[in-house]
């Protein structure tokens, strides 16, 4: 019987692994795996399902793939290097201080084999595990080998092209290493010369920080080198509906409203903006950015159309609707708040602006940067909930600085001091904190075990709500699985963050056996809050719960995803001990699309 032949070929796996690792690493990794189905010894798809699991958090998986490749012989520099990085994200999750070190010698060793590899090969890109190589020395103390590594990293990027911006990049953190402050100044302004991305000139930043302190004991030393820009959020008024009884933004006045968008803009620096997309300020801050090529980030209330229906059509200016098509074609990202609901209610714009809010903080946290509002107000109560003047007082709670423009002034005024009343909440339907776990290997337990497992761990899971001083507002379980409602995102976050610690620290309250490991799922939205008439008991029911459900089992080994409007809720909360490394994006069953995906931990891990 003749095998049947893959039904890709190897470079096109090749090819579709590459192309999709970055933004969805679930995707890589599956890609990788299936082509290894085929093509079984290949390099590069091990390569790649590596970087895959690395990147989401798998790092002992990740490990144990590129080891494997070593045994067969693989010493090249990708490996080596890849070898080298999951050396050194363990070692900056490590908790004792001598198996940090021991992790960061073993980083140090792979970056050094790869380094020597490329000089043999001459690769130019051996530049790469040399300044890496360099900067661990400096994390062990060792200054002559970090100078040694810096000079033959110098050597390979010699050879590399000299615009690059990385290869600039590691000639400035050679000199710095070996104490050169101003030719490292030097090199770092002419990298950033070179119209880097923002989240590289971060990244840069970030190491040059690291190495400065630890070296001059000035980790602000080339901050002058850096410039980036504050990320801009904007939120402002509708224009006026044909039936508004008080004029608030009349189309008449769109005109001057753009000008003095496109001077806030224009002063600011922006280079990255967050809005949603209703007719009026949104639209003319998103065309405004869209001239000076900037990134534009939307979030949407609604699904599409329904956001169309509810805050973009309007027969007095019908040119609205153009200008939403055009700058959802052009924005960098487009975001729908409320998935699978036209419910457009003031909890659904609550929760858009929550989302938009967070998910500009969080970028700045990324960036190490600052955010500014431009916002267009009357400076009068709103019509409801979610609204321009409740947005206003958030951003005045949070500390954010605002610039305001009036829709019929000449220029901005500085924000009132006054704030809106506060609108009451709806007690069936509200945004909500979920949790759902399950213990990954529970199938293969005997039937001993799973009686033992629902007494030991299910018991201590019962031991943590009733010491929490905020409880679940609701619990479910079914075999290993567990669903938790909390009020907010702060409570559902603590409490992941002791059930994980309980499960791997293997205390009485939590344990489990060795070969059972805990996933966490986080997800935070809008829910209704119902009488369930089977149960007798307060459930909670929504698209939400069932997107948050989608997460958990994805989840790597021991760890806690989070969805992006979680992380995006607790950063708009200003929950500074809570953090979140975006890992990409994945595609979830029956039609719930993609979804960005974050690993959740405190800061101080």
């Amino acid at each position: 019987m003749c095998a049947r032949p893959p039904p890709l070929s190897l470079d096109e796996y090749h090819r579709r692994s590459a192309a999709s690792w970055r933004l969805d690493p679930f995707t890589a990794y599956d890609t990788a795996g299936e082509g290894l189905i085929h093509f079984p010894h290949d390099v590069v798809l091990r390569q790649r399902q590596a970087h895959a699991l690395a990147r989401t958090g798998s790092l002992q998986r990740a490990r144990e793939v590129l080891e494997s490749l070593i045994a067969q012989g693989s010493h090249d520099p990708e490996t080596l290097g890849l070898h080298g990085r999951v050396w050194k994200d363990l070692a900056a999750l490590a908790v004792d201080p001598a198996a940090r070190i021991a992790a960061l010698r073993e980083s140090r060793a792979s970056y050094a084999r790869g380094l020597a590899a490329a000089e043999a090969a001459g690769d130019p890109q051996g530049y790469y595990p040399g300044i890496n190589a360099a900067a661990l020395s400096v994390w062990l103390d060792e200054p002559e080998q970090a100078i040694h590594f810096s000079r033959r990293a110098e050597t390979c990027a010699a050879r590399a092209l000299e615009q690059d911006y990385w290869v600039m990049a590691t000639r400035a953190e050679a000199a710095l290493i070996r104490g050169d402050l101003d030719q490292a100044c030097a090199l770092y302004t002419r990298a950033a010369a070179l119209n880097p991305q923002p989240d590289q000139l971060a990244s840069t930043r970030r190491q040059a920080r690291a190495i400065a302190q630890h070296t001059l004991g000035r980790a602000a030393a080339c901050d002058a080198c850096f410039q980036i820009a504050p990320v801009t959020l904007f939120l402002g008024h509708l224009t006026d509906a044909p039936n508004r009884a008080i004029p608030r933004f009349p189309e008449t006045m769109v005109p001057a409203v753009r000008e003095r968008i496109r001077a806030a803009i224009a002063a600011s620096r922006t280079r990255i903006g967050y809005a949603g997309a209703a007719r009026g300020g949104d639209l003319l801050f998103l065309e405004c950015l869209h001239e000076v090529g900037a990134e534009t980030q939307i979030v949407l209330a609604l699904e599409k159309d329904a956001f169309r229906a509810a805050s973009v059509d309007t027969p007095a200016a019908p040119a609205w609707a153009e200008s939403f098509e055009t700058v959802l074609t052009q924005a960098t990202a487009v975001r729908v708040a409320n998935r699978h609901s036209s419910h457009a209610d003031g909890v659904a714009f609550d929760y858009a602006t929550r989302q938009l809010i967070g998910l500009a903080r969080l970028r700045a946290r990324q960036l190490d940067t600052e955010v500014r509002a431009i916002v267009l107000w009357d400076g009068r109560p709103g019509d409801g909930s979610g609204g321009t003047a409740w947005a206003v007082q958030r951003l005045h709670d949070l500390g954010i600085a605002a610039e305001n423009i009036h829709p019929d002034h000449s220029g901005p005024i500085v924000l009132p001091a006054a704030t809106p009343a506060p609108v009451p909440a709806v007690e069936s339907r509200a945004i909500r904190g979920f949790l759902f776990s399950d213990c990954k290997g529970y199938s293969k337990l005997r039937e001993e075990q799973v009686v033992e497992h629902t007494r030991q761990f299910l018991g201590g899971v019962a031991r943590l709500i009733a010491l929490s001083p905020r409880p679940p507002l609701f619990a479910n379980t079914w075999g290993d699985g567990l669903f938790l409602v909390f009020e907010d995102v702060r409570d559902a976050g603590q409490f992941a963050l002791q059930l994980r610690e309980g499960a791997t620290q293997g205390t009485p309250a939590l344990g489990l056996p060795p070969e059972i490991c805990l996933r966490i799922g986080l997800h935070a939205g809008p829910v209704s809050q119902i009488h369930d008439p089977v149960t007798g008991r307060t459930n909670f029911v929504g698209v939400n719960i069932a997107l948050a459900a989608r997460i958990e089992p994805i989840t790597a080994e021991n760890q806690i995803f989070t969805s992006e409007p979680f992380a995006a809720l607790c950063a708009e909360a200003g929950l500074e001990d809570f953090a979140f490394e975006y890992l990409g994006s994945t595609t979830f069953a029956k039609s719930y699309g993609s979804l960005p995906l974050y690993r959740f931990h405190l800061t101080s891990h």
